[in-house]
């Protein structure tokens, strides 16, 4: 469906599973003040930001101790 965007995650496994994403910013972590909660303890409470744009998407890591990649 055109307009609906997906963060997979563990692609190409049996543990994988999709995010659905909006359009602008999404921010990911463990706060569940986030726009995707997700509790583990690889996320930092603000882990990261996906930028939905016309053009594309677009990462940010915040500084999470673990990365983002």
């Amino acid at each position: 469906m055109p307009g609906m965007h997906k963060l997979i995650v563990n692609p190409d496994t049996p543990s994988a599973w999709e995010i659905e994403l909006k359009s602008g910013v999404n921010s990911i972590g463990r706060n569940q003040e986030n726009d995707v909660w997700i509790d583990h303890s690889s996320l930092s409470s603000v882990h990261c930001q996906i930028v939905i744009t016309e053009r594309g998407a677009a990462i940010k890591d915040l500084g999470s101790t673990g990365g983002t990649f």
